[in-house]
């Protein structure tokens, strides 16, 4: 029998929530991407009525556990009412084993999993389905897309099969046993790339970087982030969304626009204020530092860039980046003649700062370490300090006032003689990505204070912990986490995670530890 023909003009108007991770979340600062990422839920609401208001409550790096901490879960739970619709969107966080968002999806049945309170089927249930309906609500659970793979191998986490469960299943699992629609964007997106292939498949996808301006400033194919997606992916997926939709028993399926056109590749075009930067990652294999920026333990170099006031390795300028003794490193920038000759400092404008580094991948999941304690400082100066770092990007001693990074610092800087910002990251190539988001404190730098700090870095998220001490055995203690920071925003293959000091500030680490947590995947 033919398909009943809905009068659009009579459904009543409605609201549709979006939950899930980047690859459906809102970008609030585009990166400097060639093609930069969009979530696909940003792209609802070209394939609905006007009628459909999209509200997406998204984030990135959350799973369907972590993301009940956040504000936006509160707002679902407060807002969401009879005739609104949910759509439900997890499964690429919920499978990293070992980290804050993992939920297990491997069971002998949809029954046992339902039971376990840390089953991804408990939560997916629980804390949305059931949020949704005691709402008068209407919920709608849709598979994770795939990750692009050039070798075209979807059997695995690319397609979010693990070892601790097949989430594209369970989703599909508590779909059947609750009677809730289900999209499967896993298949769709696997079918689609298989059909067209991996060299077509990666145009839907964020692309890190353009080729040299001279030649054209084409995109750079081998920059590719196959996590996420671009433009013309969101709008793909979205596309594929409301039309797989109108195949299922959602009523939200009669909002579908009528005659919807699968996009095309005319959509896809470069982001407006995309800058080029002629960067290149440091060769370390042919270093050879000068001696006060020389290390001896394997895998970690001194350095000093950016507004830095003069050569660094020049003894007499001050600058410090080196390993006194097996494992004991001395970083930072100071001098014995006044307070003009202090360079360097951590500003939203300028930066400048020795650091201790060590070159990892971009994808690297990874924890440091390390204690310190000040061995001089100028109590005149503001903006300066030290701690661990993590960089997008890092150049072999070069003093250039235009080097600003991206960076997460579990830290201590100075703002004034008697008064600290604790931990703090940029996210941006410029001020405008300025986040000085850690604690201020009633902490004045000097000669003998101590410190211990760490970072780590889960996926999308970065964990920083600052330890001051008072005496050996009192500390108070700072934390802060800094989610979607931009790992690439200069260097598409390396980051670069190590100990720093900066304007006036010489430190001495020891008990460095960097552990190798595994890869990232991202979502």
């Amino acid at each position: 029998s033919e398909e009943e023909v809905v009068d659009q003009s009579l459904l009543a108007d409605t609201t549709l929530y979006c939950v899930g991770d980047s690859t459906m979340c809102n970008y609030p600062k585009l990166d400097n991407y060639y093609y930069p990422r969009y979530g696909y839920a940003t792209q609802l609401g070209n394939y609905f009525i006007d009628k459909v208001t999209v509200n997406n409550l998204a984030l990135s790096g959350r799973s369907s556990y972590s993301f009940l901490s956040e504000g936006e879960y509160n707002t679902l739970k407060t807002s969401i009412k009879a005739g609104d619709y949910l759509l439900i969107g997890w499964g690429h966080n919920d499978e990293k084993e070992g980290t804050a968002t993992f939920r297990n999806a491997k069971y002998d049945s949809i029954d046992a999993a339902i039971a376990d309170t840390n089953s991804f089927q408990y939560s997916l249930y629980n804390n949305y389905i059931k949020v949704a309906q005691d709402a008068g609500a209407s919920p709608i659970l849709a598979t994770p897309i795939v990750r692009a793979d050039s070798k075209g191998n979807y059997s695995d986490d690319k397609a979010h099969i693990t070892s601790t469960g097949d989430y594209r299943q369970a989703i599909i699992d508590v779909a059947t046993k609750y009677n809730v629609p289900v999209v499967d964007l896993t298949t769709i997106t696997k079918d689609e790339y298989t059909t067209i292939g991996y060299d077509e498949a990666i145009k839907y996808h964020a692309i890190k970087a353009g080729t040299d301006e001279t030649s054209g400033n084409d995109p750079k194919w081998t920059a590719v982030d196959t996590t996420h997606i671009n433009y013309y992916g969101a709008n793909f997926v979205s596309y594929s969304f409301a039309k797989a939709l109108k195949e299922t028993s959602s009523p939200l399926k009669d909002y579908v626009k009528n005659d919807i056109t699968k996009p095309t590749e005319s959509i896809l075009t470069k982001y407006a204020d995309y800058k080029w930067e002629a960067y290149s990652s440091p060769n370390l294999s042919s270093y050879s530092p000068a001696s006060n920026l020389a290390t001896t333990t394997s895998g970690w170099y001194g350095t000093a860039f950016g507004s830095l006031g003069g050569d660094p390795t020049v003894e007499g300028n001050g600058y410090h980046a080196c390993e006194t003794s097996s494992g004991v490193f001395k970083v930072g920038q100071g001098h014995s003649t006044g307070k003009t000759t202090y360079k360097g400092k951590i500003a939203s404008t300028e930066e400048g700062r020795a650091i201790v580094f060590k070159q990892i991948a971009y994808n690297q999941n990874f924890t440091l370490t390390a204690d310190a304690e000040i061995l001089s400082y100028d109590g005149n100066n503001t903006q300066g300090g030290f701690g661990l770092t993590l960089l997008d990007a890092c150049w072999l001693n070069k003093n250039d006032s235009t080097i600003l990074t991206n960076s997460v610092n579990a830290s201590v800087i100075a703002t004034s003689e008697t008064a600290s910002a604790i931990n703090y990251c940029r996210d941006g190539i410029d001020s405008t990505g300025y986040k000085q988001s850690g604690d201020k404190a009633n902490v004045g730098l000097s000669d003998g204070l101590k410190a211990s700090f760490e970072i780590k870095r889960e996926g999308q998220t970065v964990y920083v912990t600052t330890k001051v001490y008072s005496s050996d055995t009192s500390f108070t203690e700072y934390k802060s986490t800094y989610t979607d920071f931009d790992f690439v925003a200069k260097d598409n293959n390396y980051m670069y995670v190590g100990m720093f000091g900066a304007r006036g500030a010489i430190a001495q680490f020891t008990n460095v530890v960097y552990t190798d947590n595994g890869t990232s995947v991202d979502a």
